[in-house]
């Protein structure tokens, strides 16, 4: 009967890609229909029935789909619920950290990011210039490997553990001749940065650049970004660090008040973060 009543109106798909396809099949589940067989998603989308095993077992690969063998049905995993957790934060995060954003800019003179994690990379979702001076080349969009320069470097130390360890497996290249390469030693220093509260570096990301970062926190205390204050060597010198390193504490901490966090001002390592 359930088959039945799924298949009087098949799905007509916009695509002739497989990407198409694939996300085709994904736009079938729904609350009145959550899990779907092999056979319902053969007949309510007209594919061939080759193809779509072939689409449901990559997503289910991929972990966009999850599989329940006795029952032979296919339910959306938690890969769409992570992509989805990830969006979210975004649309409250930007708008909550911008006029931090602003004021820290004001403040310092200088280069200010947000960044988040996605996937194994960091990537900048907003940037302010600084009204006169020195501009970074980095930009909105931007995608950074995780274990050089203090913005990545608050991310990857809020990372759990076992993941951690999975990305630093995966080798670390060098950006510049500063750049941490050796595991114990990148590990000692996310272990400092979880105890401080906050990264500084000097060129291992970019030559020359010279950055102070500090991780911002949700309403679960769960580390969802990190801003930064970037600039040349320059303009930030190393007598100059404690006062960024204040500013910029202060700035992730309103943010992270805005998001609903009701710990200390600081941030101390020992809150949770994203599992």
């Amino acid at each position: 009967m359930r088959s039945e009543t799924l298949t009087r109106t098949r799905y007509r798909f916009d695509s002739s890609t497989s990407l198409g396809k694939a996300l085709g099949l994904l736009d079938l589940f729904s609350l009145d229909r959550p899990a779907l067989t092999l056979q319902q998603l053969t007949e309510i989308s007209g594919l061939p029935r080759a193809t779509t095993y072939r689409l449901l077992a990559a997503l289910r690969d991929l972990g966009y789909l999850h599989y329940d063998p006795p029952t032979r049905e296919f339910r959306l995993g938690y890969k769409l619920l992570e992509r989805g957790y990830l969006v979210s934060e975004l649309i409250e995060l930007r708008p909550v950290a911008r006029p931090h954003l602003e004021r820290l800019r004001d403040q310092t003179g200088e280069t200010v990011s947000l960044q988040v994690t996605n996937g194994d990379e960091g990537i900048y979702v907003e940037k302010l210039e600084p009204l006169e001076g020195f501009r970074l080349w980095t930009r909105v969009g931007m995608r950074r490997p995780l274990h050089a320069g203090c913005s990545m470097k608050v991310l990857l130390a809020h990372l759990p553990p076992a993941r951690i360890r999975q990305i630093l497996r995966r080798g670390l290249p060098a950006l510049t001749p500063l750049t941490i390469t050796d595991p114990e030693r990148l590990m000692r220093d996310l272990a400092m940065i979880r105890r401080k509260g906050y990264s500084v570096t000097f060129g291992e990301s970019h030559e020359g650049v010279h950055g102070v970062a500090a991780p911002v926190r949700d309403h679960a205390g769960v580390v969802v970004a990190s801003v930064s204050v970037l600039g040349p060597a320059a303009r930030i010198p190393r007598d100059r660090i404690p006062d960024l390193i204040d500013k910029v504490t202060r700035a992730a901490a309103a943010i992270a008040r805005d998001l609903g966090y009701a710990g200390g001002s600081r941030l101390a390592a020992g809150n949770p973060s994203r599992s």
